[in-house]
């Protein structure tokens, strides 16, 4: 499971999302803004696939290995960690 760091929070300015720690600020789309909301400590990467593949009607597995790369981007850039 994966939670967000306590520092880094997502904001929608002027219709855009960011994720910021408040020194890094990182401009994601509104996927990506979702899988950050869904690293709450509760959620599995495969639990945050299925809500992303139910939502957008996608395969589960292809929704997987694309999550399992943005939650890589998130966890080297601090914003999230592995619990």
């Amino acid at each position: 499971m994966y939670s967000r760091n306590l520092k880094a929070y997502l904001a929608k300015i002027d219709g855009k999302f960011i994720i910021t720690d408040t020194i890094n600020v990182y401009e994601v789309n509104e996927v990506g803004a979702r899988i950050f909301d869904l690293c709450n400590g509760k959620n599995t990467l495969e639990d945050i696939a299925f809500i992303l593949a139910k939502k957008y009607e996608v395969n589960k597995e292809m929704v997987l290995e694309d999550v399992k790369n943005y939650v890589s981007v998130l966890l080297n850039k601090n914003f999230i960690f592995k619990d």
